[in-house]
Order: structure tokens, then C-alpha cells, then sequence
């Protein structure tokens, strides 16, 4: 199986609008033109792109971010990784474009070693062999992007932006997208169970902050739900998890548009994401846009904090401490009208129609950027 994936990302591509005069390189993912089983907000974003560089009259090649080598000649390369740095070294392109789905990573791998810092100190019997599994350690950084692409587009907020405009001067910022559940339910009808939170998350759990919310719960009166394809890491909180059981449940990975998925977060007011480090977490948009949760997260999540949002103001276990009493100081009417207000906000700035217009517009800014 390693062989076959080391042979898929060296040779295979897809090729779109074949046959047009302008050649551009997409180093993104390609796996999505291969399967139908695509659970990732990443798989929009691929096509839209592919949808904005067509309407842009440019033959499309597409290849995985982790391929090594490129041969050819190309107007624009767009993306990211290996293969965006052996473009960029080689020249072989007349505009570079750099896409960034997450903070710069210089930035977020020296937040994630101090997340992983926090968790052995309050846990220092705890033993961990492979702590990138827990903290999303990137070990490719690919300095030379952000010093000689000639645009860079970032999904995020100003923050996110502002971490970018430290090494370049030509940034730009678009929103996330998430699926659309087309959900035709009423907030308003939803049974609240008010003293509870879910973290919704995938790996890296140490890295999303699960342990601050973890200890954050124990012995009060919430109940934190955990939900998300963590079952290669849950085992180092295990211990807490069967000894509180009032205060902690592992659900473990839902499939979204689930009956199960539906029935948690109907009825779960709240969304809790105190990460170190993310653009716009797309667990947070997706629960938000289809159920109006109420995020509790911290400024390294990328969302502009509007009174409906709730500010973690540090990564620290006393300030998870105070954005979880804040929501349960909510009455069950003000959490309804967030809901209503979040859902509505969500829906109008992450459709993947906003994310196709935001994006097209980036690039036709950055194309003819000199």
C-alpha cells in the first residue's frame, strides 16, 4: 500500500480544459477525481478552483502537493508544497500564486510544540512516542514559497492575514466553505441539553486543545461530548474519561449528515475549539452553518469575535474555564437567538458560492499583479 501511494503522488495528474493557449499547474490534492467517498470541505474548495481556472481560459494540469518534480512550462502555478517548491526553484512558470489553508508554518509548529509542552507538564507520567500525532507537527515548511511566490491567498480572517504579512507584502484573505446539509429545521424547536459541549475534531487532538477542555469539565456540572476520527489517540485520556463519566463522553468519529450526527448537535448548544493553531477550522464552520452552534474558540481559529462567538482568551485551563461558565450563563432564549443569528451569518459568508466568488476575484487580483 506505501508503494502504490508513493507511485500516485510521483506520476499521477489530471488534465482539465485541454487544449487552451494559457497552462496552469495546480499543486494541491488530485485524489477527489479518483473517489466519491470525499468527507473533507477540501474537496469544494479543489473544484471550485478547477471551476475559476477554466472560466480563466487555462489548461489545468493537477497534482498532488507531495509530488517532488514537475516537468513543462506553465503560465501560472498555484497551491502549495513539494511540488509548488520544485516549480518555484525551477522557474518554470511566469506567475506563482501560494494557497494556504492554515497559518504560516513556522508559526504553527512552534504553537503546536508548546501545546505538546502544556500536556507533558499536566501530565507528566503520560508517555507519548510520536508526539506529531497528536500536535500536527509539519516538518516540510517550504521557506522559499513565501519569499518569491508573488501573491499569496489565505483562508482566514485579519489575524490570519496579519501572521502572513510578517514575510510578504502581497497577501490576500478569503473565507472557508464547508458542505451544505441543507438542513430545514427549526432552531427554535431544538431540545437543548444546555449544559453541554461538543469538541468536534480530527486528528491532533492535543494540538485542538482536547485536553483544556478535558480538564476544564471535570467536576463541574457539563457534560463535553468528543467527537471525531481520534481512536489512535483518545487512549491518553482515557483514564479520565472512565472516571468522569458525568463530565466526558467519546463518540468518536461522525459522519456528517448522520442521523447520529444530527442528533448531538440539534440538541448540543455549544462547539468548543481552544487549537493553537488552524486558518478558519472548518469543524467550527460546518457545525455553525448547518446547526448554528456556538462557538467557544481562541483568535488561532481565524473568526472575528462578534458577541455571538466566544472568545477563549488564552490557552490556558482558566481561560477555557471562563468562556464554558460564560456560555452556561446564557438563558435558553439567548442561546436560540445566537444560533439563529450564527446560522444565518455562516451561511451567508461561507456558501461555497461566496467561497467560489471570494477566491475568483482573489486570483484575477493576483494574476495581474506585477
Amino acid at each position: 500500500m506505501f508503494f502504490l501511494k508513493k507511485i500516485f503522488i510521483r506520476f499521477f495528474f489530471i488534465r482539465k480544459n485541454k487544449r487552451k493557449n494559457k497552462k496552469a499547474l495546480l499543486s494541491y490534492i488530485v485524489h477527489p477525481f479518483l473517489t466519491k467517498n470525499n468527507s473533507h470541505p477540501n474537496v469544494l474548495e479543489l473544484f471550485s478552483i478547477v471551476s475559476i481556472l477554466t472560466k480563466l481560459d487555462y489548461e489545468i494540469t493537477i497534482v498532488d502537493y507531495r509530488r517532488k518534480k514537475i516537468f513543462g512550462k506553465y503560465d501560472l502555478v498555484f497551491g502549495f508544497g513539494d511540488c509548488y517548491e520544485y516549480a518555484i526553484s525551477n522557474n518554470i512558470a511566469n506567475k506563482y500564486i501560494l494557497y494556504s489553508t492554515g497559518s504560516p508554518l513556522f508559526y504553527q509548529n512552534q504553537n503546536a510544540i508548546e501545546s505538546f509542552h502544556r500536556f507533558k507538564l499536566k501530565n507528566p507520567c503520560c508517555n507519548i512516542d510520536k508526539p506529531q500525532k497528536y500536535i500536527r507537527l509539519t516538518e516540510n515548511i517550504w521557506p522559499i514559497q513565501l519569499i518569491k511566490s508573488d501573491s499569496i491567498i489565505t483562508i482566514g480572517n485579519q489575524y490570519v492575514k496579519s501572521l502572513f504579512d510578517i514575510f510578504h507584502s502581497n497577501v490576500k484573505m478569503i473565507p472557508s466553505t464547508c458542505f451544505d446539509l441543507e438542513v430545514k429545521s427549526n432552531i427554535d424547536d431544538y431540545k437543548i441539553e444546555k449544559n453541554s459541549i461538543i469538541w468536534f475534531g480530527s486528528k491532533g487532538s492535543i494540538h485542538k486543545g482536547l485536553d483544556l477542555c478535558i480538564d476544564a469539565v471535570i467536576g463541574s456540572n457539563v457534560k463535553l461530548y468528543i467527537a471525531g476520527n481520534i481512536d489512535d489517540e483518545i487512549d491518553i485520556f482515557r483514564d479520565k474519561i472512565i472516571k468522569y463519566p458525568d463530565n466526558i463522553e467519546y463518540i468518536g468519529y461522525l459522519v456528517v449528515g448522520s442521523n447520529d450526527f444530527k442528533k448531538y448537535v440539534e440538541s448540543i448548544p455549544f462547539v468548543i475549539l481552544p487549537s493553537c493553531s488552524e486558518s478558519m477550522a472548518t469543524s467550527i464552520v460546518t457545525l455553525s452553518y448547518n446547526y448554528g452552534l456556538i462557538p467557544l474558540v481562541t483568535k488561532e481559529c481565524g473568526f472575528d469575535f462578534d458577541g455571538n462567538i466566544i472568545e477563549i482568551s488564552s490557552l490556558t485551563l482558566d481561560d477555557v474555564k471562563k468562556s464554558i461558565n460564560y456560555a452556561l450563563s446564557l438563558s435558553n432564549d439567548d442561546i436560540k437567538n445566537k444560533r439563529n443569528i450564527l446560522r444565518k451569518k455562516f451561511r451567508e459568508n461561507h456558501s461555497n458560492l461566496n467561497f467560489r466568488e471570494k477566491m475568483e476575484a482573489a486570483l484575477i487580483l493576483a494574476i495581474g499583479d506585477k
